[in-house]
């Protein structure tokens, strides 16, 4: 009895104290009723994040909201530019399963919509579900697209780094680029690169292309994405160009989503780096080893640069274009290439005769704006051209007039014997009826047909226009005043084959005889009286063939002193070499009673300033004296 009345007490107390501790028995046990209140943020404990951003931690959860890895970058929270800031969902990575209580499992589900189990290594073996631990040992993430190449689904080479979680990739982690921000052209840790035409641009210093100049929404440098938009423009499945540092120019599918697009739609057109030309498609295989100045002007796509650089005029051969496509003469940016590189009057001119000429695109003035003063005229190098002139550029950067050359020697300025009679001796660049091809009136351009004017005004008098040039230019141009050869024509030397005393003295006999006077004339005539005697030589001729430069006596009597070489002769100069051409040092060279010039076996020497006091030395007949010519 007393045991049952015991009984029943203590089933009352038992009933007493359980109503007591149910309360906070349900306190302790996950709260599923009321999961769909709770967050990843504001769990019990504010389990993942802190305000409201996930970050790295060197163990889980401790202190709370930081997990080891690379969730910052990742997940959007970084105090450093290096983190990147990606701001991507946490169900790329992770599923989005509700909040339950196999969330609290102790097991980490790496299945989300980006990286399913069998892309990161760590977590396949385990059908993505990894136990927790303060220490794990990080996996490498593979075969997705945020780790790979970037490149479109048609430029090649689509391919994937592998990444490991926790680690510090930089670009070339994924993809080729540069070292650095400043760096050189290189291929990724994959061995990977970016497509051909990347390479091409890449090739040059950072401080000429870099990343940021074609996706300058992307980028601020090769090392750095731009705060706000680099992280939106980046790994987003889209090739972003923006340009930035290029004065003008578009890229066709730099809004593209890509979709269904195709290689030959994408390519850079009214570009001012390539001059304003639209460039063929962008591409992963087309290489530009050889033709680097073809891309932007002469014959596109010409193979024969390096062995032909004329291939690089615009209006070469009739097809090779300005920067803007146009390869018509009329044009003031193509005009008279094309003439002046295969003009029957003179020789090729190479392109430094009158442009600066750079070794790379970038360098000096090559790609200086405004785009139509690029390259000003400099005559830098000119053989034939030896004064400026430039190409008038209107306040908007269009071309104005077309270049005038109102100063150069090839056109009549500056004759050398100052003829002035020439009929357009100041051309327009693209005047294209100025030359026709054919001698006759294209002779009296540059200089009177005959000239009248200067100080061959008088020996051309009487002259029959053309047809007459012969008799005195016979090296130069034949009987009907075809240039018959270029390299003695527009040369600075006025060539004729006339009589030697048809331009200077000569002997002592005939018209323009060295008189036994004073002067020049004097030493002229005791030098030729000498030599003459020690060569047993009468008079020399002034006609027929034996007055021939550098032939018969002519040679051994005035080539002891002067030159023989022909392109010596009437190039301004006195040419006093003492035989040069012929035997070199020897009075009477070629006959049977030469003599050698040489004393102590030093070579014969002339200086001094013409006119004043020339003297010659170190000659056997003066034994060593060193006498003034005048």
């Amino acid at each position: 009895m007393q045991r049952n009345v015991m009984k029943g007490k203590c089933s009352k107390m038992t009933v007493g104290l359980l109503a007591l501790l149910l309360p906070l028995i349900a306190l302790m046990l996950p709260q599923q009723a009321e999961s769909a209140a709770i967050t990843c943020s504001n769990g019990l404990s504010g389990c993942h994040f802190v305000n409201n951003k996930v970050q790295d931690g060197t163990a889980r959860n401790t202190p709370a909201g930081t997990f080891p890895g690379t969730h910052a970058r990742h997940s959007g929270y970084s105090t450093s530019s290096a983190k990147r800031e990606y701001q991507m969902a946490c169900t790329r990575c992770h599923p989005s399963t509700a909040y339950t209580n196999a969330h609290q499992s102790g097991f980490k589900n790496i299945t989300g919509s980006s990286l399913p189990k069998a892309r990161y290594s760590a977590g396949a073996a385990l059908n993505g579900r990894i136990p927790n631990t303060n220490t794990p040992n990080f996996g490498y993430c593979s075969n997705i697209y945020c780790h790979s190449t970037g490149r479109a689904s048609d430029m090649g080479q689509q391919r994937y780094s592998s990444a490991r979680w926790g680690g510090s990739e930089s670009c070339l982690g994924c993809h080729g680029g540069r070292t650095s921000a400043t760096g050189t052209y290189a291929r990724s840790v994959g061995n990977f690169t970016l497509t051909t035409s990347h390479g091409q641009h890449l090739k040059y210093p950072a401080a000429n292309v870099n990343c940021q100049i074609c996706h300058s929404k992307t980028a601020t440098d090769a090392a750095t994405l731009k705060s706000y938009t680099g992280v939106q423009k980046h790994a987003n499945g889209v090739r972003n160009v923006t340009f930035t540092g290029v004065t003008y120019g578009n890229y066709t599918s730099y809004k593209s989503t890509e979709a269904g697009s195709s290689a030959n739609t994408r390519y850079c057109s009214n570009v001012s780096c390539h001059g304003g030309r639209s460039r063929g498609a962008w591409s992963a295989t087309t290489t530009n080893n050889n033709n680097t100045c073809v891309h932007c002007h002469g014959v596109d796509g010409s193979t024969s640069l390096r062995a032909d650089k004329y291939n690089a005029a615009p209006g070469w051969g009739g097809t090779g274009t300005s920067t803007d496509q146009i390869s018509a003469n009329t044009d003031n940016r193509v005009g008279a290439h094309f003439v002046h590189l295969s003009s029957v009057y003179l020789k090729k001119l190479k392109c430094n005769e009158c442009h600066a000429v750079p070794s790379t695109p970038f360098e000096g003035t090559h790609m200086a704006v405004p785009r139509f003063n690029s390259q000003t005229l400099t005559f830098a190098q000119a053989s034939t051209a030896n004064k400026n002139s430039t190409t008038p550029v209107k306040t908007d950067g269009t071309p104005g007039a077309a270049a005038t050359c109102n100063t150069t020697y090839c056109h009549g300025s500056n004759m050398p014997k100052g003829d002035t009679s020439g009929t357009a001796r100041s051309p327009q660049w693209s005047q294209a009826s100025l030359m026709t091809g054919t001698p006759g009136a294209d002779c009296g351009t540059c200089h009177g047909n005959p000239p009248t004017a200067g100080t061959t005004a008088g020996t051309h008098s009487g002259k029959t226009p053309t047809t007459s040039c012969s008799g005195c230019h016979g090296m130069v141009v034949n009987a009907t005043g075809a240039v018959i050869n270029k390299t003695l024509h527009m040369n600075g030397s006025v060539n004729v084959t006339a009589d030697c005393n048809g331009c200077h003295k000569y002997d002592v006999i005939g018209t323009n005889a060295w008189q036994n006077t004073t002067g020049t004339d004097l030493a002229h005539y005791k030098h030729i009286a000498f030599i003459k005697t020690r060569l047993a030589f009468t008079n020399l001729s002034v006609t027929g063939t034996g007055v021939a430069f550098a032939a018969g006596r002519a040679a051994a009597v005035c080539g002891t002193c002067h030159t023989n070489t022909l392109s010596q002769h009437n190039d301004g100069s006195k040419q006093i070499t003492f035989g040069a051409g012929g035997t070199a040092n020897t009075m009477g060279a070629g006959t049977g009673s030469s003599m050698s010039l040489l004393f102590g076996g030093s070579n014969p020497a002339a200086s001094g300033t013409s006119g004043s006091n020339i003297s010659c030395s170190n000659l056997m007949c003066h034994y060593a004296a060193t006498p003034n010519w005048y």
